[in-house]
């Protein structure tokens, strides 16, 4: 999480933004810094979801393509295996 939780307070009451009690209990996680490239890429990707009847389907990994090329990433094929497992976590969670 960027700037924790006191930051994200602190930007909802500037907005005028009443956040729940479930945004507020979320505890952060640590990231091993060997899976941070991926977390970084996924993050870039949160605008680039496919969208079906119910919502998000998953990523456009077309555009998935470009993105690692425009950031230079070494091993393209780890990088989309691991884009591909928060990709189902994410869908699973959403879903469930």
């Amino acid at each position: 999480m960027r700037g924790g939780t006191s930051n994200l307070n602190n930007d909802a009451a500037a907005l005028g933004v009443e956040l729940p009690d479930e945004v507020m209990q979320s505890q952060a996680f640590k990231v091993w810094p060997e899976n941070w490239p991926s977390v970084v890429m996924f993050l870039r990707m949160e605008t680039q979801w496919r969208q079906g009847p119910r919502g998000p389907a998953g990523l456009d990994l077309s555009v998935a393509q470009w993105m690692f090329s425009l950031y230079q990433v070494a091993d393209p094929c780890a990088m989309l295996e691991d884009l591909r497992v928060m990709e189902t976590a994410f869908l699973q969670e959403l879903y469930s």
